[in-house]
């Protein structure tokens, strides 16, 4: 019998997907694969920690392969930081995990993030040699299952990359806002009528506040698992924060919000201050006066990335940037 999956728990702004209902040894498709005259079953299960090498494989495989088409640098330079990637979700408790497997092989993996109210998926990939026979399409389905009467999920996909945008809008998702890439060192110095400090867990309230007021829905536990781990900054001004990022050092990990562009501009500056690593952003690009202000500092424009929404989405307010997952 066919299941509904609406996120958002009602028709006013929910998403109906249509999917057969999941069982974890389940034949979900047959793969013909080209040079033998035989079929291959596909069977999705819930990932563990000891998928971390095969998952880091994959991950490295799909996006060497999607990038080199296009001529950007991937986000994974090699199998072990791949593999380290999917360990770091593998262990997390509040990270669900499924792999696709044929014939006992791991060719695929995906990944939902269930530390906020709004989820987040990725990444999400397929060994090459396995890609477009419909097992992006089953996890995706699976994932979506067990986001049940979330309000609503997101991810963050290559805009050069048709395959994936199709998948995802044949899903129910949509298009939200381009971003783009961002990474080197700004020219000028921090403020001085404002502070950059490391987050500490005392700031986890107001960094609450500040992403429910931009976004609708605070991240503190993600926030909390950054602590001592990513580097959190927080721009205080006139002895209240008025901005964060969980880090600007790492786009694929890295999101912030503030009250304006002029103090994300300073929490920017105050965080190059404090670390020699260059600075490292998905940018929406239709925050113009932000994106020109990136470009007058010296930010190089790198890979143009999508972020895509299915279910509850509140329109920001006030500046703000993605991490790769949301």
């Amino acid at each position: 019998m066919t299941q509904i999956l609406a996120l958002g728990g009602g028709p006013a702004w929910g998403t109906a997907i249509s999917f057969q209902p999941f069982l974890p040894s389940a034949r979900l498709s047959q793969t013909w694969i080209e040079g033998q005259r035989r079929y291959m079953t596909i069977q999705l299960r819930a990932a563990v920690s000891g998928d971390a090498a095969a998952c880091g494989r994959i991950i490295f495989r799909a996006f060497q392969r999607i990038n080199d088409e296009h001529g950007f640098p991937s986000a994974y330079t090699d199998e072990t930081l791949a593999a380290r990637v999917a360990s770091t979700q593998l262990d997390h408790p509040e990270v669900y995990g499924v792999v696709a497997e044929a014939d006992g092989h791991v060719v695929g993996s995906a990944f939902l993030d269930e530390r906020a109210l709004v989820l987040s998926i990725g990444p999400v990939t397929v060994d090459p040699p396995f890609q477009r026979r419909g097992i992006g399409r089953r996890m995706m389905e699976h994932l979506l299952q067990r986001a049940g009467t979330a309000p609503g999920a997101r991810l963050t996909t290559d805009a050069f990359n048709p395959q994936a945008i199709s998948l995802y809008t044949s899903l129910g998702f949509e298009v939200k806002e381009p971003l783009m890439l961002l990474t080197g060192r700004p020219k000028d110095e921090a403020p001085t009528d404002a502070r950059v400090r490391p987050m500490t867990a005392d700031d986890l309230e107001a960094t609450a506040a500040l992403s429910a007021h931009v976004h609708g829905f605070d991240r503190s536990n993600e926030l909390s698992d950054c602590l001592g781990k990513c580097s959190p900054v927080i721009l205080v001004k006139q002895g209240r924060p008025t901005a964060y990022a969980s880090t600007l050092s790492l786009w694929q990990a890295g999101h912030g919000v503030a009250e304006t562009d002029q103090d994300l501009q300073a929490l920017i500056l105050g965080a190059a201050s404090l670390s020699a690593s260059p600075i490292s952003l998905l940018l929406p690009t239709r925050q113009s006066t932000l994106l020109r202000w990136c470009v007058h500092q010296g930010l190089r424009l790198g890979k143009p990335m999508l972020l895509m929404s299915i279910g509850e989405y509140q329109e920001p307010r006030g500046a703000w940037f993605p991490s790769a997952r949301m």
